[in-house]
């Protein structure tokens, strides 16, 4: 159709990461036929070894705001640890929720991913705090931890 308006079929939301000795990357793709893929590496590059939680999250338009929390948890070693220095991770879902706001994910903004490189529960909850999904607003969140 000449003039016509062209909807993608999916949208990439990707961050880097890099508050500390762990660094990498970390991509949301959003389809409009209802599938979620959430993707990233890390690599650890100090000495200490670190259980981590990645949370990425993107907030669409649609009142008051709902957004869309990702999140990943693993373990990677440092210099001293026996193991892995990386962590590479690619998880595909259905999420149906996806073909409801398409129109509001294939134009929203992408926010910022965190991270924590804790174990302990308080650096979890600073960092859903930082992300600003300690509130009441944030009942409204979509979470999928995969």
């Amino acid at each position: 159709m000449v003039g016509a308006d062209l909807i993608p079929a999916h949208r990439t939301f990707w961050w880097q990461i890099d508050p500390s000795s762990v660094s990498g990357w970390c991509e949301v793709t959003i389809r409009a036929d209802g599938w979620l893929k959430w993707r990233g590496h890390l690599h650890e590059s100090g000495a200490l070894s670190h259980h981590y939680y990645v949370f990425a999250v993107i907030t669409v338009m649609l009142p008051p705001g709902t957004p869309l929390i990702v999140a990943h948890t693993g373990y990677i070693h440092g210099t001293l640890g026996f193991g892995s220095r990386e962590d590479d991770w690619s998880v595909e879902t259905p999420w149906p929720r996806a073909r409801e706001l398409w129109t509001e994910f294939s134009s929203s903004p992408a926010n910022y991913a965190t991270i924590s490189v804790s174990t302990g529960p308080m650096q979890i909850v600073e960092a859903l705090a930082a992300a600003g999904l300690v509130s009441s607003a944030a009942s409204a969140a979509q979470v999928l931890l995969l």
